[in-house]
């Protein structure tokens, strides 16, 4: 995920006008959805660190275990697919193997995840990761355990942008900007936290929809016969066209363009949209996926659908971003 921006790229929607604070609300309610491992999770706590404080040093102490649990996840993940793909690990490896089936990264453990990481077959494993469930960032993990395993560890905020953890409930995060109070909702985005969201549909402003571009050719983590990207249309099919949204501004994020630009030189959009034929190109796949999501819009004529490719991972470019959001959202509340 990280917002490698090209020039004009994130502007889907152009004359945007600049913003008088004459008719705007005194509050504005955000409601942040998406279907799971889109990168949600992310995105909020880069606006928390943007507009209400950064983490302290205790909370950020706080993710080393989340980040040491996705570690040993990961590899966890790299050895069950290596049956299923039937390569055979050899057999000193066994011990090392052994030694992960745990929570805690004794010394040990992390001499028996390196070995691992560096072992020919468990990288072959790696280089199909999109063939099974595996998180995004296992790669960047396992670069950096030397420091991320050390007593002294402290995770960035990279480290804590990356790290996957499960939303269950509802996180709420209020801040302000031009004198407005905004209260942005996080909720689950696995299939049975979903049904907690409808508490929060009244009266909301905004509707940020988040769907990762990199996931055409993945299955999701709850039903593994599901196509993520397929999963992301459905849903937001649904709640653009939803009574509870009939008033409401609609952002679309479409995330992790970093990943998706890497990935679509190897991986053909074709595999997810037998009728696309862009081939390779970045611009022509973006292109794509962006009339797939607004042509779900029923009602084109009275509502747009403001999108933005966004890499969450990366602070700077998703500053930018976000400031031309909550321009787009203050001028937007004019007409709500």
């Amino acid at each position: 995920m990280g917002n490698c921006a090209r020039d004009g790229e994130e502007n889907s929607n152009e004359n945007e006008p600049t913003v008088s604070n004459s008719n705007v609300p005194e509050q504005m309610k955000l409601l942040l959805l998406g279907a799971g491992d889109s990168g949600k999770s992310t995105i909020l706590r880069q606006i928390r660190i943007l507009h209400v404080q950064d983490f302290s040093h205790d909370e950020l102490l706080d993710f080393r275990g989340p980040i040491h649990i996705n570690i040993l996840e990961g590899m966890r993940a790299l050895v069950e697919a290596s049956h299923q793909f039937e390569i055979v690990l050899d057999d000193y490896l066994q011990p090392h193997i052994e030694k992960i089936e745990t929570e805690e990264l004794t010394a040990d453990v992390i001499s028996s995840l390196k070995i691992l990481w560096k072992d020919e077959k468990i990288q072959q494993v790696f280089k199909r990761a999109n063939e099974f469930q595996i998180h995004d960032s296992t790669q960047y993990f396992f670069e950096n355990l030397e420091r991320i395993t050390s007593d002294d560890y402290v995770p960035t905020h990279e480290d804590i942008f990356r790290a996957r953890i499960k939303t269950t409930g509802i996180v709420e995060v209020p801040f302000e900007y031009e004198g407005v109070k905004f209260i942005l909702f996080d909720v689950g985005g696995q299939r049975n936290e979903r049904k907690k969201w409808i508490h929060c549909f009244q009266n909301v402003n905004v509707m940020i929809f988040c769907a990762s571009l990199s996931e055409y050719d993945q299955m999701l983590y709850e039903d593994h016969r599901q196509n993520r990207m397929y999963e992301s249309l459905m849903l937001f099919g649904e709640l653009c066209n939803s009574r509870w949204f009939v008033n409401s501004m609609i952002i679309l994020f479409l995330n992790k363009k970093d990943i998706f630009e890497k990935k679509i030189q190897t991986r053909d959009l074709k595999m997810c949209f037998p009728e696309y034929d862009g081939g390779c190109d970045y611009d022509n796949a973006t292109a794509f996926i962006t009339e797939k999501f607004k042509e779900l819009n029923k009602r084109p004529d009275k509502k747009d659908i403001y999108v933005k490719f966004t890499c969450a991972t990366d602070r700077d470019a998703f500053q930018k971003i976000f400031d031309e959001v909550k321009v787009l959202m203050l001028k937007e509340s004019r007409d709500i």
